[in-house]
């Protein structure tokens, strides 16, 4: 039976270079440090922005720190992705989510003291600053958000809270991408390989269907196999969303999600109302092709994409 390679196994051509990014973990490592030592300066804006000006210097230090994290994370992620069984490289991801949750600490206090001011001192601080503008947009736009903003005490703990929040994600994807274990297939010559991802996107367009059908069945067995696991991290990840959603006053999880977009909520049901009425278009459409193909069911595994 084939195994499938270790990274260390692939030749480096083969591999994506993260070295634009970062040249080294070391590099990496660096930035880390980086950011502990701004996070402290960003805390030091907490009761201190009093003007234009301030408001300029938090800014500009917010978006470094947002500039630098989202590299580490990109770092970081990709790093994983290279082996999901990587424990180092996964570190690596556990570390920068860890200084995000300080960083956002850092930060709570700001959406609270800016809803405290009047638009018209923003308006202000604005015209009188040089490069405020670059950021009145989204300062406005967090006018938004008033009711859903709480108090700079609350915010703080639900910034806390972030890692454990996203906990049943993080759970999946480990489950996804680097505990599940596929099932084998058959080659052309006879050899039974172990199915990855990869192959089973081309597999299930092969002309042969027997062979679409053994990489379908594969693929998905594992996925039943840990369908209450599965069912249990999506479920905690539905009660923290509207948990979350309650904690910062909206009518619903579904309204929280649909108000970044400015979604009403009645056009996301006017569109599930609107297919459900006229999907039997498609149910024709299914018998039809069920005809044509010969078969006495649709799945995946029976039709050709080729």
């Amino acid at each position: 039976m084939t195994e499938l390679k270790d990274r260390l196994q692939v030749a480096d051509i083969e591999k994506w270079d993260l070295t634009d990014i970062y040249h080294t973990i070391e590099d990496w490592e660096s930035d880390l440090h980086k950011i502990e030592v701004l996070t402290k300066e960003l805390h030091e804006f907490n009761g201190n922005i009093h003007d234009g000006n301030s408001l300029l210097a938090y800014l500009t230090k917010s978006e470094e720190i947002s500039s630098i994290i989202s590299l580490m994370f990109a770092y970081a992620r990709l790093q994983s992705d290279l082996d999901t069984r990587d424990t180092d490289a996964q570190s690596l991801v556990d570390k920068v989510s860890q200084l995000h949750v300080k960083v956002s600490g850092a930060k709570s206090f700001f959406s609270p003291f800016l809803l405290s001011i009047d638009e018209s001192t923003l308006h202000s601080y604005i015209e009188e600053t040089e490069g405020l503008q670059y950021y009145k947009e989204d300062l406005f736009e967090l006018y938004r958000y008033k009711k859903h903003v709480l108090n700079k005490d609350q915010e703080a703990i639900l910034s806390q809270m972030g890692e454990a929040l996203s906990s049943p994600q993080h759970t999946f994807g480990m489950l996804n991408n680097a505990d599940i274990l596929f099932g084998e297939v058959t080659t052309d010559d006879g050899e039974k390989v172990n199915l990855t991802r990869g192959m089973y996107a081309k597999l299930i367009e092969d002309t042969n269907r027997e062979k679409r059908k053994e990489a379908y069945k594969a693929y998905y067995k594992p996925y039943v196999q840990l369908k209450n696991s599965i069912a249990s991290t999506l479920s905690a990840a539905i009660k923290n969303n509207v948990t979350v959603s309650k904690l910062r006053n909206y009518p619903s999880a579904l309204e929280k999600s649909l108000f970044g977009d400015m979604v009403p909520k009645e056009v996301y049901e006017n569109l599930i109302d609107t297919t459900k009425k006229n999907i039997q278009t498609l149910h024709t459409y299914n018998e039809i092709r069920k005809e044509k193909l010969n078969v006495d069911e649709l799945r995946t595994c029976l039709e050709s994409m080729v």
